[in-house]
């Protein structure tokens, strides 16, 4: 679904292997999941075995997710990803941020909740962001809303190799605001976050803030249990 209203539900659905998802540049803020790509309604009881793939410029960012791309004052609940998301080395994001995660890559709004989800494939995110910043995470990648009783497992390790202003990188979450919450997840996935401090000479990679849960928590973080390893 390209986008579900407030009151939808999506339930017990099952995103097959043998599918192939891949998303090629846009020229708008792209929000892209195998399930939803802009979600306001429930998604409950669903699985994603599907690898995702992400490449080209995107003048406008890109918000990526093992099920859903952005939650805005929805939720997703109970739901399973099994599929690897890869951001090449050819991403270009040339005006805004880059989210990713084993989940969704963006909750938007106070109201926007995930809760009792796991997360069981790698993140891999490369290429250049070359205005705004990265934020990646085994859950949620930027959140606004809440991330309750999750885990990122051994299986969802995150690599970061992409060049941009600042990178927040996070076991649980990348980075989180001043309403979100983050209770009681846990991560187990090892976290690879290595970025030159300058690519094609330009000052990008200036910053990057890496933690076992979450990267930047501005809200409530408590009752989690990070056991994921960090290299930087």
């Amino acid at each position: 679904f390209a986008y579900t209203g407030g009151g939808s539900m999506i339930k017990d659905l099952t995103v097959d292997a043998s599918c192939t998802l891949t998303a090629k540049y846009a020229d708008e803020v792209e929000f892209y999941g195998p399930f939803v790509g802009y979600h306001r309604g429930s998604l409950q009881g669903c699985t994603n075995n599907a690898n995702i793939t992400v490449s080209g410029e995107w003048t406008k960012g890109v918000r990526v997710g093992g099920l859903v791309g952005r939650v805005v004052i929805g939720n997703i609940k109970e739901c399973t990803n099994n599929g690897k998301i890869t951001l090449d080395d050819t991403v270009v994001s040339t005006s805004e941020s880059v989210c990713a995660a084993g989940i969704t890559g963006y909750i938007s709004n106070d109201d926007g909740y995930i809760e009792k989800c796991t997360n069981n494939a790698a993140i891999s995110v490369e290429g250049t962001a070359t205005a705004m910043d990265c934020f990646i995470g085994g859950i949620v990648g930027a959140c606004n809303g809440s991330i309750y009783d999750c885990t990122n497992t051994v299986k969802g390790s995150i690599t970061s190799l992409i060049a941009a202003k600042t990178n927040y990188v996070g076991g649980i979450c990348g980075s989180s605001n001043q309403n979100s919450m983050i209770l009681r997840n846990t991560n187990r996935g090892q976290i690879n976050c290595h970025v030159n401090a300058t690519r094609d000479g330009d000052d990008n990679g200036r910053l990057s803030y890496i933690g076992g849960i979450t990267s930047c928590g501005r809200g409530e973080v408590s009752d989690n249990a990070n056991y994921g390893s960090i290299y930087s």
